[in-house]
């Protein structure tokens, strides 16, 4: 009986406390991480990450509204709703998500995401 009481105490607390935050990282084909910010534009949307961006092998888009770096999702992209819809899913949650980018692109454009 104390066994099961504490293997029961164990998964209460474990499912409590939840799984540990995931630690955002950039490569240089995909940022996993938690988004920062989203900056739409007309033409296309500027995402950054809690990751460095800097590691990506592409050039950042740097918006007008400051000096900071970008993936960039072109409004053009065969699959901006399903990716968009993803990416403001994933914001409003605060979960981490996995953004490809097309590598060497000029702007680091979105290539697809995964959200888990």
């Amino acid at each position: 009986m104390i066994r099961l009481s504490i293997i029961l105490t164990t998964f209460i607390t474990l499912f409590y406390i939840g799984t540990p935050e995931a630690r955002a990282d950039c490569d240089s084909i995909r940022c996993v991480g938690k988004i920062e910010r989203i900056y739409l534009d007309r033409t296309w949307v500027n995402i950054s990450t809690d990751g460095q961006e800097a590691n990506l092998n592409c050039t950042l888009a740097i918006a007008q509204s400051g000096g900071q770096g970008y993936v960039r999702l072109h409004k053009t992209h065969e699959n901006y709703q399903a990716i968009y819809s993803t990416l403001l899913s994933a914001k409003i949650a605060n979960m981490p998500v996995n953004i490809r980018i097309s590598t060497g692109s000029a702007d680091c454009a979105v290539a697809y995401v995964v959200l888990e």
